[in-house]
């Protein structure tokens, strides 16, 4: 696993074509516009050890697709640690839509959720 200081030193090297919208929790229930082609990475805390997991629950593959898995950051070695859960996306076409993420667990698809965070999106060319 990369730790966040590596993680941070690499997201801050890297050119991603368009623009890059980084969100946290903070960013929960906002409305957030992208140009087709930018890049959004969401950031959320979370300690998957604890059976809870960030999972997507809306999203218009039409106008944002996934890019790659979600990764799990952490910044220490011990077992059991939390850390932060990174989602990429990319504006693939212009268009409106939400997206929500869910932290939950698996087994429990009947339970509310532990934590949830929305935006909506605005798209343009």
């Amino acid at each position: 696993m990369l730790s966040l200081a590596v993680f941070a030193l690499i997201a801050g090297c890297l050119s991603l074509p368009g623009g890059t919208e980084r969100l946290t929790e903070k960013n929960n229930g906002t409305d957030v516009h992208l140009t087709v082609g930018d890049t959004l990475i969401v950031t959320l805390n979370a300690n998957p050890t604890t059976g809870y997991n960030w999972e997507i629950e809306a999203l218009n593959p039409l106008l944002l697709s996934r890019v790659g898995a979600p990764q799990f950051l952490t910044s220490s070695q011990m077992i059991g640690a939390s850390g932060k859960m990174v989602f990429t996306f990319k504006a693939s076409s212009p268009g409106t839509c939400d997206l929500s993420l869910v932290y939950r667990r698996s087994w429990e698809r009947n339970a509310n959720p532990a934590g949830l965070f929305k935006i909506s999106l605005t798209i343009k060319e």
